[in-house]
C-alpha cells in the first residue's frame, strides 16, 4: 500500500508515498531514537515503541453516467455510477440520519456545476444536468476537513445537436454518430452511441434528453 517507509520529521510531519489507487489502513510503529547529538547530554536514548493507525481514504470513481446524451441547454436529472461517493469505508461517517445526506461533494460536467447533488449509495449519485456542447468530462470532487480528493470519466456524456444513422464503411456495421456543432471556443466533438442494427436508420429524433430511432 506504502511505497517506502514512512518518516517523521524533527517537527513532527509525517511523509509517506502511497502507490497509486490504494487505499485502507496501515498500522505504523514508531519508535523515536535520540542519537546523542549535541544539544543532549550526549548519550543516546529511544522511546518505547508505540502503534498508530494511517488511513488512507479512496477517491470517487466514476464509471458512467445516464443519459449519455443531452440536449445543449441541459435540464433534467443525471445519474453519475461509480464507487467511494458516501460510506462509512469511504467517507468515515455513516449517511447522516438527518436526511440531509453527505455534504462537502460536487459534481463538474465539462467544467461547469451539476446542481443539487444527492448521494443515494456508496456506488451512485445524481445531481441537475447544466447544460453544454459536445462531448464532456465528469468529475466527482469529496472535501473533507482539509482532505479533498477527486475521480473522472472522460467523455462520460454528449450535448448533442444533430444525429446521423447508417452504416460504418468498410466494417459493415450500423450505429449512430451523435455530433455538435463548433464555435469558436468549442471543438467540434461527437460521441459513437448505440450498438448494432439490424436493419439501416431511417428516422431519427431527440426529445427530452432521449434519442428516438426508426428505420
Amino acid at each position: 500500500m506504502l511505497t517506502s517507509t514512512p518518516e517523521i520529521y524533527p517537527d513532527g510531519t509525517l511523509v509517506f508515498n502511497s502507490s497509486f489507487d490504494q487505499h485502507g489502513e496501515v498500522v505504523m510503529l514508531i519508535h523515536a531514537v535520540d542519537s546523542g547529538q549535541p544539544g543532549s547530554d550526549g548519550r543516546p536514548r529511544s522511546s518505547p515503541v508505540v502503534s498508530s493507525i494511517l488511513r488512507l481514504w479512496p477517491r470517487p470513481r466514476v464509471l458512467g453516467v445516464t443519459p449519455q446524451l443531452a440536449p445543449l441547454e441541459g435540464g433534467g436529472r443525471l445519474t453519475v455510477r461509480g464507487a467511494f461517493f458516501g460510506s462509512v469505508y469511504s467517507r468515515g461517517v455513516s449517511f447522516p440520519a438527518s436526511g440531509v445526506g453527505y455534504g462537502n461533494m460536487s459534481v463538474l460536467v465539462g467544467g461547469a456545476p451539476c446542481g443539487e447533488v444527492v448521494v443515494a449509495s456508496d456506488a451512485e449519485l445524481s445531481c441537475n444536468l447544466p447544460g453544454g456542447r459536445g462531448s464532456s468530462l465528469v468529475s466527482v470532487s469529496v472535501a473533507d476537513g482539509a482532505l479533498t480528493r477527486d475521480g473522472s470519466l472522460d467523455a462520460a456524456l454528449s450535448f448533442s445537436l444533430l444525429y446521423a444513422g447508417g452504416w460504418e464503411g468498410g466494417t459493415g456495421r450500423r450505429g449512430i454518430v451523435a455530433s455538435s456543432p463548433a464555435d469558436a471556443n468549442v471543438e467540434r466533438a461527437s460521441v459513437r452511441v448505440g450498438g448494432r442494427f439490424s436493419a439501416g436508420v431511417r428516422a431519427l429524433a431527440s426529445l427530452g434528453g432521449a434519442l428516438f430511432v426508426g428505420g
